[in-house]
């Protein structure tokens, strides 16, 4: 199954560390955030990774030559929000895809979150839901999907790990977002896509 990994960010938060070393190559517990991510993905049998790069992407390059898996790269050249980012490495395909941030550590089965009917995101309870995308549920179905509300009506957040049972669907919102200029704070967000794709009727689950 694809992997599609957003790795193309400036990581302004952490500079001045991110002005020569891309951030995904930082170091936590004793080795790079790229690692955490990659190791385990690839103990699970996800092979087929789909690298979205921007800054520094040589560096990025370089180093996952060390790993046992078919690396595929996608550029950004714009920063232009995480829905624009995932959709450089799409394809107006059936077959599924995972989506995992390049920033953000899990200890989770990749495997059973994937063994789904529909599509999936992870979220978790949060005190302060307005920094995040958001969802509303219905027991387990996702009804809606907001970037960062000022008044949020859940706590809810999306931890940035996402399973679309075809990538085809997804590729059709973040292109109507793209096309009709539909953007939340100047940027094509994933999560204003999700909603799109809830409104003509996919079923999402937590």
């Amino acid at each position: 199954m694809k992997v599609i990994i957003p790795v193309a960010g400036f990581g302004t938060r952490l500079r001045p560390h991110t002005e020569i070393r891309q951030k995904c190559l930082l170091p936590v517990a004793g080795k790079p955030v790229l690692d955490h991510i990659i190791e385990p993905l690839i103990s699970q049998g996800f092979d087929e990774i789909v690298l979205i790069t921007g800054h520094l992407e040589d560096q990025i390059k370089k180093y996952v030559r060390r790993f046992d898996a078919e690396f595929t790269f996608a550029r950004q050249d714009e920063q232009r929000g995480l829905g624009h980012a995932i959709f450089q490495g799409l394809e107006p395909s059936d077959d599924p895809v995972l989506i995992q941030l390049g920033d953000v550590i899990y200890n989770l089965d990749l495997t059973e979150f994937c063994q789904s009917s529909t599509h999936k995101i992870a979220v978790d309870e949060v005190p302060d839901p307005e920094r995040f995308g958001v969802v509303e549920i219905d027991k387990e179905r996702i009804t809606r999907v907001v970037e960062k509300p000022k008044n949020p009506h859940s706590n809810l957040a999306i931890v940035g790990l996402y399973f679309m049972t075809n990538q085809k669907v997804l590729y059709d919102a973040i292109l109507q977002l793209m096309e009709n200029e539909i953007t939340t704070n100047s940027e094509i967000q994933l999560a204003d896509a999700f909603e799109w794709m809830i409104g003509k009727g996919e079923v999402f689950q937590h």
